[in-house]
């Protein structure tokens, strides 16, 4: 039978997932259609170019930092 302590790592764990994926999910999917736009319109505008890296890096460095620990 699970301890007090093993009982709140475990609800830990499941909100980080809870968390991370939906959130990864947006992004990296925001910035799949960021580089769609990019080769089907050749839309080079800053506000589309730039917001790729922000949009597949913090997806990595969150699932990084979760498989880290």
């Amino acid at each position: 039978m699970p301890t007090g302590s093993q009982k709140a790592i475990t609800k830990v764990v499941a909100f980080l997932l809870v968390t991370i994926i939906p959130f990864s999910t947006f992004l990296i999917s925001g910035g799949s259609l960021h580089v769609k736009e990019i080769y089907k319109k050749r839309n080079l505008n800053p506000g589309n170019t730039w917001i790729i890296l922000p949009d597949f890096l913090i997806p990595l460095t969150l699932i990084s930092l979760f498989y880290s620990k």
